[in-house]
């Protein structure tokens, strides 16, 4: 009986060391694990280490700032000089609206310009029509006074031609024939006496022609001149 006592608790002896040794705490991790931590931070070191001078060496004076901003503001910087380039070629394009409205509205003054010609010519052609409506003898009258008129004109030509290369006061001038086929009676005879008459004188001469007697003695002197074709 002592004896199976005895190893029984033998056997629980064994187990309480045992047990005992499991659960011992250690201050510090085995010598595997502590050497293959120390090669991890080692690794870690190096690598910050190698990250660090590799920023240093690519951006000197920015030591300390992320990657993408660098990248960030090289892409604004690019945009900043497209939107100038951009500003600078706008700025060298003509303003085309403005361009395009002067010439329209030129174009619009022209057009107003030629219709207020052709209503002219239109009043015009309404007379012209309103006068003929008396009947074919009032329309053959007006006809050959037309013609009279253009033949006399014809005759007077060549006294006006010769008149035109008057410019000494002692040379001679030419008078103009009149309507009725007859000459003024007090025609001048030279540029000088034309132009020292009377008013009396200018006034019969113009009723000898059928122009309109107005102005003073300058304003009539100057019709008279222009009528038979001396130079001023």
């Amino acid at each position: 009986m002592a004896s199976e006592q005895f190893p029984l608790q033998k056997t629980e002896q064994n187990a309480q060391q045992i047990q005992t040794i499991v659960l011992e705490p250690r201050d510090s991790p085995p010598a595997s694990v502590a050497t293959h931590s120390e090669s991890e931070n080692y690794h870690e070191d190096s690598g910050s280490v190698s990250s660090s001078a590799f920023a240093r060496n690519a951006y000197p004076g920015q030591v300390g700032r992320p990657l993408w901003t660098h990248r960030v503001s090289a892409s604004f910087n690019a945009m900043a000089d497209q939107i100038a380039a951009a500003s600078q070629a706008i700025a060298l394009i003509p303003p085309l609206p403005d361009t395009m409205f002067g010439h329209l509205q030129a174009r619009m003054d022209e057009i107003t310009n030629t219709q207020k010609i052709l209503e002219g010519e239109l009043a015009e052609i309404k007379e012209q029509i309103q006068g003929i409506t008396g009947g074919p003898d009032t329309f053959k009258k007006q006809l050959d006074d037309h013609i009279a008129e253009f033949k006399l004109e014809q005759q007077r030509l060549p006294a006006r031609l010769h008149n035109a290369m008057v410019t000494v006061s002692k040379a001679t001038i030419k008078p103009l024939i009149m309507a009725n086929g007859k000459f003024p009676s007090q025609f001048p005879a030279t540029r000088g006496e034309f132009e020292h008459l009377t008013r009396e004188r200018y006034e019969f001469l113009m009723n000898s022609y059928g122009l309109p007697i107005a102005g003073d003695l300058a304003a009539k002197r100057q019709a008279v001149r222009i009528f038979v074709g001396l130079p001023a």
